[in-house]
């Protein structure tokens, strides 16, 4: 679980990370004007591409059957029960 999260935190700030390089660069006097009006929007569909592709994989690699049933986290005398997804029993 813990490398799916360090996964998805890494691609989500993916843009911001090539923005911050766009930056660096800008004000190092490296001449990359002819980005300068276009890198905003490239930045947010770089971002919105990331996570729709970042859900669609989560959702194939560790989705369960559209069929199961989910129990959600319970307390029995103070002690929290984990929520779980029951296969159905064909």
């Amino acid at each position: 679980m813990f490398k799916i999260i360090i996964l998805h935190f890494l691609l989500a700030f993916l843009p911001l990370f090539i923005y911050t390089i766009y930056l660096y660069l800008k004000y190092q006097n490296i001449n990359i004007n002819k980005f300068d009006k276009k890198i905003t929007y490239i930045v947010i569909v770089m971002g919105m591409l990331l996570a729709i592709i970042l859900f669609y994989t989560t959702a194939l690699l560790y989705g369960s059957d559209a069929n199961s049933t989910y129990t959600p986290p319970y307390t029995i005398n103070g002690t929290i029960i984990s929520g779980e997804v029951n296969e159905p029993n064909n």
